[in-house]
């Protein structure tokens, strides 16, 4: 069933302002689409129709998704982040990989020092994309360490840094490791 609304009900003139309007959205629909006061709400007209979506700032939400991976990693493995590093320089689609190499290395190393200390403590000093490949620079650690740095950078070499699915190192400005969604993307970004 399709409501109507007045114009005069929605729209109000802004005094002094002859080229903008105030736009009220009646509480029924703000409460069947989740909207809540301080939302932003982009409004188009399209068709002769009003079309109203709300904008989520992805900065805001991908910095605090950013920021609670880092914050997950510094608490899970505190001995690896126990020292100022050069901090995580990665998309979300790397992250579960560098969280099991983490995993692995920590594990491996209690394992190893059960009696004594064997393996040196891995303290991680920066982990970042380079030339489209993750790099994992650390202190510490063994051969078996090396190992498994270099497996996790190789897989990542061949998934996509964004969304984690299978990708391949793609040129044309920053080498970045993209799928092929990714890529579409990035390339119609350039035009």
């Amino acid at each position: 069933m399709t409501k109507t609304y007045l114009a005069a009900d929605l729209f109000q003139d802004i005094e002094g302002d002859p080229d903008h309007v105030l736009f009220n959205i009646p509480p029924e629909i703000c409460q069947s689409q989740g909207w809540v006061e301080g939302d932003t709400i982009s409004i188009v007209v399209e068709d002769d129709k009003l079309i109203m979506k709300k904008i989520v700032k992805q900065e805001d939400s991908e910095s605090n998704k950013y920021d609670a991976f880092v914050a997950r990693l510094e608490a899970a493995y505190p001995k690896m982040f126990a020292v100022p590093y050069g901090g995580v320089c990665v998309d979300s689609g790397w992250w579960p990989i560098i969280e099991t190499l983490c995993a692995n290395i920590q594990s491996y190393i209690n394992w190893k020092n059960k009696e004594s200390e064997v393996v040196p403590q891995v303290v991680v000093a920066q982990i970042k994309e380079k030339f489209g490949g993750l790099r994992f620079y650390y202190d510490g650690g063994d051969a078996m360490i090396t190992g498994m740095v270099r497996m996790a950078e190789a897989w990542a070499d061949h998934h996509c840094e964004t969304c984690g699915a299978p990708g391949k190192t793609r040129h044309g400005g920053w080498i970045k490791t993209f799928c092929d969604t990714h890529h579409a993307l990035r390339e119609s970004r350039k035009q």
